[in-house]
């Protein structure tokens, strides 16, 4: 388990698909699975108090009022993994405008569970997947199902238009240099949810050491590479698993905390 946010994201091959094309592919496939309509409409009660308590213009209320109906509740359970359930809201989303669902498990997040349900659902549904830290998490980890190039795994999060020249350095002790940097991300990032990062896991080293602990858990770690590009706060580097493929950015500190 981890506690760091790090759900699976289902993205559609579909252009555009609606919350009952996904529970009736779901269905078909997992015959046990939860397809609950009012825990949807729950979600969004939930989502117009949280509107409401922003003090957000009445408009975005309305918006939100019209999904009534049409998100639901799914989750599925696998027979190699006892008591651990994967879940998801479903809703009507596009592929162009980079919709998604974010699947999680419960009663904790079970990488390997969720390799596991990720796999079965996007097959089921006709999805594309990855893992990816929530938004709120200021260290970004985004870890893909498949093995690829390094240096063009990382041109890919930083195209050449945008950031300029890229390279790509061997890392010989990428978890010293992770516990290193960690600490130092923490005192001269500016990112506002440090605190709260640090509530969710315990501590700076915990943060540190569960992020090597998660990293572990997507698959087996073939090396790890230093990416330096010209931008003064950019700290990433990408890991080469078995597999799979990983990118981890301390963004917003000054370059050079990642050796």
């Amino acid at each position: 388990m981890t506690r760091i946010p790090f759900p699976a994201r289902l993205g559609p091959k579909d252009e555009e698909i609606d919350a009952r094309v996904t529970a009736e592919r779901i269905r078909k496939h997992f015959p046990d699975a939860v397809v609950d309509w009012e825990r949807g409409d729950e979600e969004i009660q939930r989502g117009i108090e949280r509107l409401r308590d922003m003090q957000a213009p009445d408009f975005y209320i309305e918006a939100k009022r019209k999904s009534f109906g049409k998100v639901v509740y799914i989750s599925v359970t696998d027979k190699s993994f006892s008591g651990f359930t994967a879940w998801f809201y479903a809703s009507h989303i596009e592929r162009d405008v980079g919709d998604c669902f974010d699947l999680y498990s419960e009663p904790s997040l079970n990488i390997p569970f969720l390799k596991v349900a990720a796999a079965q659902i996007a097959d089921a549904a006709h999805f594309d997947f990855l893992f990816t830290t929530e938004n709120d998490w200021g260290i970004d980890i985004r870890s893909v199902p498949e093995r690829s190039d390094p240096f063009k795994f990382a041109r890919q999060r930083l195209p050449e238009d945008n950031y300029g020249d890229l390279a790509i350095h061997p890392m010989n002790d990428w978890k010293s240099s992770l516990c290193s940097a960690v600490p130092r991300w923490f005192e001269t990032a500016a990112f506002k949810s440090k605190e709260a990062m640090i509530s969710k896991v315990g501590s700076i080293d915990a943060v540190a050491s569960e992020t090597i602990e998660l990293l572990s858990q997507i698959d087996g770690i073939d090396r790890c590479w230093l990416v330096d590009i010209a931008a003064p706060f950019s700290n990433s580097f990408v890991v080469e698993h078995e597999k799979w493929m990983s990118y981890v950015s301390l963004g917003g500190a000054p370059k050079g905390i990642l050796a």
